[in-house]
């Protein structure tokens, strides 16, 4: 099989996205007393960019921009297409990995 084709069964594929704005240790109790309006505190600085992470892997930084009354985010920094497929084929169980 060659990998044009391997790579079509993956275009399709649903992947898990996350733009991480910040980080921070919080205990129970404190996770516990949050409610609407509290606020958390960040490790990050503003204007930090924001990572983005598909699959439980880093593959761009990026900062908000508003487009036409919408939050969008602009690419700063992206990893090479070949990092970023290799999150997505471990975790479709390895496509393209198997030993001939």
């Amino acid at each position: 099989m060659t990998q044009g084709i391997k790579l079509d069964r993956l275009m399709n594929m649903p992947l898990s996205v996350r733009l991480v704005l910040g980080k921070c240790d919080m205990e129970i109790e404190e996770i516990l007393k949050l409610g609407q309006g509290s606020i958390v505190e960040l490790d990050a600085e503003n204007p930090t960019p924001l990572e983005v992470w598909v699959n439980n892997r880093m593959v761009a930084k990026v900062e908000v921009v508003l487009s036409d009354d919408q939050i969008c985010a602009r690419i700063l920094e992206v990893s090479a297409p070949k990092e970023r497929l290799r999150g997505v084929q471990e975790s479709s169980g390895g496509a393209g990995n198997k030993s001939r």
